[in-house]
C-alpha cells in the first residue's frame, strides 16, 4: 500500500510539474509594458512567476530587463512582503521562470 502510494504521490508531482512547463502563459505581457502577477502561484513564502521568453532569438538585454521588471513589479505589488531571495529557472529553450523567497515585513520601532 505504501509504495502505490508513493507511487500516486510521484506522478501527480511529475504532471503537475510537466504541466507548468509546457505553458505559454507569461507574467510579462507586451515587452514588460503590462506585468501580470495573478498568474503567479505562492505557497507559504515562496511564490512562482512564469515567463515565456524566446531565449535563442532575444537579446540578453531583453530578457535581463524583463526579470529586473518582474521582480520590481512584485515588490511594488506586495510592500507588505521582504523579498529574501530569488532565482531563475529554466525549464526549456522558452519556457522560464522566477522563484521569489519572501517573508512578511517587521515592523521597525522607533
Amino acid at each position: 500500500m505504501k509504495k502505490f502510494t508513493l507511487f500516486v504521490l510521484m506522478l501527480t508531482a511529475l504532471l503537475i510539474f510537466t504541466a507548468g512547463c509546457s505553458s505559454t502563459k507569461s507574467v510579462v505581457t507586451e515587452r514588460a509594458s503590462k506585468i501580470d502577477l495573478s498568474l503567479g502561484t505562492t505557497i507559504g513564502n515562496h511564490t512562482y512567476l512564469p515567463l515565456y521568453l524566446v531565449l535563442e532569438s532575444e537579446p540578453t538585454d531583453q530578457k535581463i530587463q524583463d526579470v529586473l521588471l518582474t521582480l520590481d513589479s512584485f515588490e511594488k505589488q506586495h510592500p507588505e512582503l521582504e523579498v529574501t531571495s530569488w532565482s531563475s529557472l529554466q525549464h526549456s529553450s522558452s519556457h522560464y521562470g522566477i522563484w521569489i523567497n519572501h517573508r512578511p515585513k517587521q515592523a521597525v520601532c522607533v
